[in-house]
């Protein structure tokens, strides 16, 4: 795929963002108090990821969104899916 000139750096960006906010808020240990609780939905870890405009990431501007496009939101998905540091959402 060719991306746009900055392309690489937003990604490296939303990455970096993503991987910090998930390894203080979705620690393994506050994960696993989860599941053994369990407790399916994370209100607060959804309140800290709808600040950080992860809902918002891919819907288009005309809608209220940031319109960024899939590449931005599959390495938010990879981040969330565990990505280097095995934090899953």
């Amino acid at each position: 795929m060719i991306m746009a000139d900055g392309a690489e750096d937003d990604l490296a960006a939303i990455r970096q963002s993503a991987r910090h906010y998930l390894a203080g808020a979705a620690t393994p240990a506050h994960l696993k108090d989860r599941v053994d609780k369990a407790v399916g939905f994370d209100g607060e870890l959804w309140r800290g990821a709808v600040e950080q405009g992860w809902s918002a990431r891919s819907a288009p501007e005309g809608l209220g969104g940031m319109g960024l496009g899939w590449p931005r939101l599959s390495v938010l998905a990879e981040e969330l899916g565990g990505g280097e540091n095995e934090t899953n959402m």
